[in-house]
């Protein structure tokens, strides 16, 4: 399988894909990897910067797994995926397709586990050269937040699969509104795989959560090997 690498410079409509923008639209750089002459995963660079991260110990409605409040940096851009890596992207590259919540080249890859998402990290870096890897659950937020909360002054229902409007189901990647900074499905849909120190886990809610516990601070803890019909995840290629 060869995989070919090419640099695009897009430009993101004012009001098309983005929430709460009065700016004129700025160039946004997109990293494609060609795995094959059907499929291919695009990812759009996110800007170096600082955000705090987690929730305020005083916030309503405060969940027991939140992180407290903090600053974090980051003195690097770094490539991320536009979407959740599919099924089609995931079986270009593994060669299989362990989804549970039905099959579809679109629908996001779930039932993989941390490691079966590392492996396909290490697999596609292999081929392209590139380092791929998983977010942190810092630089998975920040992209999540987007500079903001995320949703702007759109609906909960308008950037995210969620219960209301999921139908009990997942849905093909990128058929919901972008966040500002061109990331579609960063809220619900399939939740997604990030890491830190000392914890591995999902964030961001999936189909199945409530559109109120789709927030870029929604995280649940589990371990490597656990697999979900809900879970999934998207990459991170590291800028030089």
């Amino acid at each position: 399988m060869r995989i070919t690498i090419f640099i695009l410079l897009v430009f993101s409509l004012s009001g098309a894909f983005t929430f709460g923008q009065e700016k004129p639209a700025k160039a946004r750089e997109e990293l494609v990897l060609e795995i094959s002459k059907e499929v291919s995963l695009k990812l759009v660079k996110i800007p170096s910067g600082k955000f705090m991260m987690g929730v305020p110990k005083d916030a309503p409605n405060r969940d027991k797994q939140d992180l407290d409040e903090g600053e974090v940096t980051f003195a690097k851009d770094f490539w991320m995926g536009v979407t959740e890596v599919t099924q089609a992207q995931y079986e270009a590259v593994m060669g299989e397709n362990p989804s549970k919540s039905g099959k579809e080249a679109l629908l996001p890859v779930d039932g993989v586990s941390f490691k079966q998402a590392v492996a396909f990290c290490k697999k596609l870096s292999e081929k392209s050269g590139k380092t791929v890897r998983m977010p942190t659950e810092a630089e998975w937020e920040y992209a999540a937040r987007a500079g903001g909360d995320g949703v702007g002054k759109a609906k909960i229902t308008d950037v995210a699969w969620c219960m209301e409007n999921s139908e009990k189901k997942p849905h093909p990647v990128g058929t919901r509104t972008a966040n500002a900074w061109g990331l579609h499905d960063m809220l619900g849909n399939a939740m997604e795989w990030a890491q830190a120190e000392k914890w591995i886990g999902y964030r961001g809610g999936a189909w199945k959560t409530p559109g109120a516990k789709c927030l870029p601070t929604h995280r649940e803890g589990h371990g490597p090997l656990h697999n979900d019909p809900y879970g999934g995840f998207r990459v991170i290629v590291e800028t030089k």
